[in-house]
This record gives structure tokens, sequence and C-alpha cells, in this order.
């Protein structure tokens, strides 16, 4: 039996978002957040020759995604039993070409998925990185948008941190 961290949000960006991704599917967490995650490590797709920067490029990535990856990836997104929030700083056309195939299996699957997307920004982004530079007020926006989606989901709600004082 998978052991129960209803109070764990796991979160990742990038490549970690997509491990995020696959960490919810092998252990029961509260929710899952991937920032721009990409795939292609999980999926198996660098197991064969170096096909390139496979979340670079639109044109690459649908070519390798085959019916049995596809397969594989659906049984590994099946068994999600948690919400799934993806965060994206290229709205409606999602950076990653990955990206918009794990939307629409999570769709798919019934999987209860969110978006959210941050106009303007570059990958990095939910890490206040990237080339355009998020404000500290722009970073506080994803960091309460990732906190309103986690907090329903979670058992035991967090409580801030008292600081001791020194003495």
């Amino acid at each position: 039996m998978t052991p129960s961290f209803a109070c764990v949000v796991v979160f990742g960006g990038s490549a970690g978002g997509g491990l995020a991704i696959e960490t919810a599917a092998h252990t029961s967490i509260a929710a899952v957040v991937g920032g721009e995650p990409t795939s292609e490590f999980w999926m198996g797709l660098y197991d064969g020759p170096d096909p390139g920067p496979l979340h670079l490029t639109h044109e690459v990535f649908p070519r390798l995604y085959t019916e049995e990856v596809r397969a594989f990836a659906r049984s590994v997104l099946v068994k999600i039993d948690c919400p799934v929030l993806l965060l994206d700083g290229d709205p409606g056309r999602f950076r990653n070409a990955d990206f918009r195939y794990i939307m629409r299996e999570l769709e798919e699957l019934g999987k209860r998925a969110k978006y959210i997307g941050y106009a303007g920004y570059k990958h990095g982004f939910f890490w206040g990185r990237g080339d355009r530079i998020m404000t500290v007020q722009e970073v506080d926006e994803v960091v309460e948008d990732v906190h309103a989606f986690s907090r329903p989901h979670l058992k035991t709600q967090p409580k801030p941190l008292r600081l001791l004082s020194s003495p």
C-alpha cells in the first residue's frame, strides 16, 4: 500500500515539474504543481539516440509521441489521485510541446487538472527567473495562486512560522 502524505504538496519547475507529476503518480499526496513541466525524462524519450532539446521544439515532440509513448504516459498519469496545477509563462501557446500533451492527457483521463498562465514570462518565471524578471509583487502573486490552489486539498492547514528572537 502506498503511504498517504495528505499534508504534502509537491512543486517542481521544468524537468522538476515533470518529476513532481511522476511523483504524484507513485505517492498519495495532497496536490502537485508543475511550473512548465517537461516530461521527456520520465516518458523515457532520452533512452535512445539524443533527439535534441525536445522541450524547445513543437516539431520534434509530436513525432516522438508515438502510441507506445502515449500508452506509457497514460499508464503513469492515470495513477495520479490528487489535483494537478500547471503553470505557464506563455498562455495559449504552451511553451513546451509536451506540456500541451500532459494537460490533454490529464483532461482525457478525467483528472482534476488546472492551468494558470502568466503572460510574457520566460521559462523559469515560477522561480522569479528568466529574461523578464518578475517583481516581488508578481512572485507573490504566483505563490498566492499556488497556495489558493493547494490549501483546499490539505487536511492540515499551514501555519506561519514564528521566528524565535535571539537572546
